[in-house]
């Protein structure tokens, strides 16, 4: 059973009122002629959730409980209602001897009623505007998930690849000696030195670094009393996109307006597993059962490049057991925000029969942010969603291992 509470309402639609000026030569001011009405403009907000039978009992009792759960805050505003389009007839008529023309104007918030009627909308509320489709979130929802579940049940340190790779890095030491001579040498040439300089990066990067790093993580779970402890595994995957368009209204009192869509849709994808383990000494040492069985990927040469492109590694480390491990709770959540901002930027009279006085001028905003909550299911292989080439490190990784392919 779910339950949903809603706050919050929708003003009454806006109004644009139309006025008319020499329909004939009667007329000495202009005269009301009729409105337009736009949009209804607010704040709600709404939150559905999954009601858990003995929820507190159960909580109580230290039961962990991630219930499914969505929740959206929606806003339309009309920042600036601006003014109408006035035009006048390009064909007169004289009154007494005197020329006069058809004017035609409307005052403040048409550009909202424009906006309504490039959506088609019939009750005046837009919807937001995703540039995001279904299977362009579950994407980012595999990889974060893939990722946690890989992630679970490993021991800070991977004591384990460092002893596989012990042979190379106990070789680092003649390499190092030798791509420093290579530097020294006033014989090498130019690609020879930067094959020297690459070389000296990517030993430092994937074999010092690691074997220093996985040395204080020992030292530090060293420190810890044997028992049982929790352990929070998270990760995080997100992603933006905008866009800008011009879009043509429809022709309204023969005036047809530019209206520039700004268009931003930004997803945070969230996921965690929450476990509760007894720590033993081979934990402390980084020697797990996770850790043993994605070693033989870990130790395919380039297998890491690999995982640039393609979460593999994570998704064989998603398969295997974490024995020891029991998951007390595990959940996902997707939070986006959309945003649309509607700018009237020209207004023309297609038939040429009169000629643009005023142009439509203001601005609307739509905005929608949401969070959703859902359980954890299986890892799957995806394209990961940020190559992160353009990242100094990433970028400098990718540069030492192409001059190492150079002859």
């Amino acid at each position: 059973m779910s339950r949903t509470r809603t706050r919050g309402q929708l003003s009454a639609t806006s109004q644009a009122d139309k006025y008319s000026l020499f329909v004939n030569c009667s007329e000495t001011s202009y005269t009301f002629a009729g409105s337009y009405f736009g949009l209804k403009t607010g704040t709600i907000e709404s939150m559905t959730d999954t009601v858990t039978p003995g929820f507190r009992a159960r909580q109580k009792r230290g039961e962990i409980i991630f219930n499914p759960m969505s929740k959206t805050y929606d806003n339309t505003q009309i920042f600036d209602p601006g003014l109408g389009g006035q035009i006048q007839s390009v064909s007169s008529f004289l009154c007494s001897g005197v020329t006069r023309r058809h004017n035609s104007k409307v005052e403040a918030n048409m550009i909202a009623y424009l906006v309504r009627a490039h959506h088609g909308s019939t009750d005046g509320t837009i919807p937001p505007t995703s540039l995001y489709s279904g299977g362009d979130i579950d994407k980012l929802v595999a990889e974060a998930v893939t990722s946690v579940l890989s992630k679970r049940g490993r021991s800070n340190a991977q004591s384990l690849e460092d002893l596989a790779e012990m042979n190379k890095t106990l070789g680092i030491l003649s390499q190092l000696s030798s791509n420093l001579s290579t530097l020294l040498s006033k014989r090498a040439s130019l690609l020879e030195r930067s094959k020297a300089v690459g070389n000296c990066y990517l030993m430092g990067r994937y074999g010092i670094l690691p074997l220093v790093h996985d040395i204080g993580k020992i030292a530090s779970e060293l420190q810890k009393k044997l028992g049982t402890y929790r352990q929070t595994t998270r990760d995080t995957v997100s992603d933006s996109r905008s866009s800008y368009e011009v879009a043509l209204s429809p022709i309204v009192e023969l005036q047809q307006t530019s209206l520039g869509i700004q268009k931003t849709d930004i997803v945070k994808v969230r996921a965690m597993s929450l476990d509760e383990f007894d720590l033993t000494l081979a934990d402390q040492l980084g020697l797990d059962f996770k850790s043993l069985v994605t070693l033989p990927w870990e130790l395919i040469p380039y297998s890491f490049v690999v995982d640039w492109f393609l979460n593999i590694g994570d998704f064989i480390g998603s398969l295997a057991p974490s024995p020891g491990y029991r998951q007390l709770g595990s959940c996902f959540v997707v939070e986006r925000e959309m945003t649309t901002t509607y700018t009237a930027i020209g207004t023309t009279v297609p038939s040429g029969t009169y000629t643009v006085v005023r142009p439509v001028s203001g601005n609307v905003y739509r905005y929608q942010k949401s969070k959703t909550r859902h359980s954890v299911g299986s890892g799957s292989i995806v394209i990961k969603n940020d190559f992160k080439l353009t990242n100094l490190v990433r970028a400098a990784d990718a540069i030492a291992l192409l001059l190492q392919k150079l002859r």
